[in-house]
């Protein structure tokens, strides 16, 4: 089985629909399944799911697999518990033949610029994970709308997008969130989005008065954006998530809403990341060991799983 080298910025499912052309395979599906039917390959363990089989193969590391190839971060992004967890972690992922779908998907987005440039230099076009972002309709690099992956290419169908610093902004923290090694703890993300809610004086608890933050979205993002990627919230079926953003236990696959609030609660991509990447020092981290151990009863507030920790979020945000 010829296996081609990895490039920089491809995606998963694109690379298999590669591999499979270059072995007269029928699919990106298909290409994964020669993979671990190869005598070949190699077998120092247990291949327990497609990114640790494909890594292996490709001879990369699996944590960077995740994190510059697939869009698995979306999902790993913000994770239960109080410490960050290194995606390619077990813990951090259940890294089963469930998400065989996610990898071996098809590029849905591709900038016509970035597919001419490819050719030039590779002699063929490749599928680029970084047009897949949610949230992200234009290429970063050269400020022209994305195309979808099945419609015909041409340089002039390359149209220039007027970007707001809104939508800049939202493109910065996403790129830069999904671009982390590692998880970020859900307690922090909550207790840091509730300390700047609290500081530009929005309503953090269900009692009291003031703006909220779904009605800072909607000062800040543009109607155009927001009725392309999240319309949810114009119609107000997602103003209870992003009031309440600080306080959710859990929300799972819901990157996009933690960095939307991130995007409009913070004038520059810098200020947000600094201040949701600075993790919890001693005396929060102690207040919310008395908060689980008077709720819980327990003595040693480490014995509480991450689920019970998750569920102990939304007290702690209102106090």
């Amino acid at each position: 089985m010829h296996i081609p080298a990895l490039l920089p910025d491809e995606l998963l499912g694109g690379y298999l629909a590669r591999l499979a052309h270059l072995n007269a395979l029928t699919s990106g599906a298909a290409a994964l399944d020669a993979m671990y039917d190869d005598p070949n390959r190699p077998r120092n363990g247990a291949c327990t799911s497609p990114f640790e089989l494909i890594a292996r193969v490709v001879g990369a590391d699996k944590a960077h697999l995740l994190r510059a190839h697939s869009l698995a971060p979306q999902a790993l992004a913000v994770r239960p518990g109080r410490d960050p967890i290194r995606h390619g972690d077990p813990r951090a992922l259940p890294l089963k033949r469930r998400w065989r779908d996610d990898v071996v998907a098809p590029a849905v987005w591709r900038c016509p610029k970035c597919v001419n440039e490819d050719i030039g230099f590779w002699g063929f076009a490749y599928a680029r994970r970084s047009a897949q972002l949610p949230g992200i309709d234009w290429c970063t690099k050269h400020g022209v709308a994305l195309q979808r992956a099945t419609a015909p290419i041409g340089e002039s169908a390359a149209a220039p997008v007027d970007l707001s610093p809104s939508e800049s902004r939202y493109a910065e923290i996403m790129d830069a969130i999904l671009d982390l090694s590692q998880s970020i703890p859900l307690t922090q993300a909550s207790i840091r989005l509730r300390q700047r809610m609290q500081q530009l004086g929005l309503r953090t608890r269900r009692d009291s008065s003031g703006p909220t933050m779904s009605g800072l979205v909607l000062s800040v993002l543009s109607r155009r954006w927001l009725e392309r990627h999240r319309p949810h919230v114009l119609n107000g079926g997602g103003s209870a998530d992003l009031d309440n953003i600080h306080t959710s236990p859990l929300k799972p696959f819901a990157i996009q809403d933690y960095v939307l609030a991130l995007t409009a609660l913070y004038a520059t991509a810098d200020e947000a990341l600094t201040d949701l990447l600075r993790p919890l020092d001693a005396a929060e981290r102690a207040r919310l060991d008395d908060l689980v151990r008077r709720r819980r009863g327990k003595q040693d507030a480490a014995a509480c799983t991450d689920d019970q920790l998750a569920q102990d979020l939304h007290e702690a945000a209102r106090q």
